[in-house]
């Protein structure tokens, strides 16, 4: 979590700057929103999930945003922290293989072991 803070505010920094060299307004932190408090009122393993689906969500709308971009300074940015999340993302998923968190994931209908055990070929046209 700590980890996704400070790559979150690195990132948040990068995009500010080129705001504010263009004499925009950055958007503010909503960190004064968040209590200090001692004891964590979720699960750990609520917490992973929801941290692994906002870093997806993060993921898309960098892509979304890379291919819309017609500068290619920013582009360059999108790409760069891109692989940073996905770094990241990889070592979330990992936590939560290792924890036991998350199951196997979806995978291909593996047909030939299906045919053999059934002993017949099926058609479904």
């Amino acid at each position: 979590m700590k980890r996704g803070k400070e790559i979150a505010k690195k990132q948040t920094n990068i995009f500010s700057k080129y705001l504010s060299e263009n004499d925009l307004p950055a958007p503010t932190s909503w960190d004064h929103f968040v209590q200090p408090i001692t004891e964590s009122p979720f699960s750990d393993k609520l917490m992973m999930y929801q941290a692994s689906l906002m870093t997806a969500s993060g993921m898309g709308n960098y892509g979304t945003a890379h291919s819309a971009s017609p500068r290619r300074d920013i582009a360059a940015d999108y790409t760069r922290l891109l692989g940073e999340i996905g770094q990241f993302a990889e070592d979330g998923i990992n936590l939560q293989i290792k924890y036991g968190w998350l199951e196997r994931p979806p995978h291909a209908v593996q047909r030939e072991e299906s045919v053999k055990a059934k002993g017949r070929i099926r058609c479904f046209f």
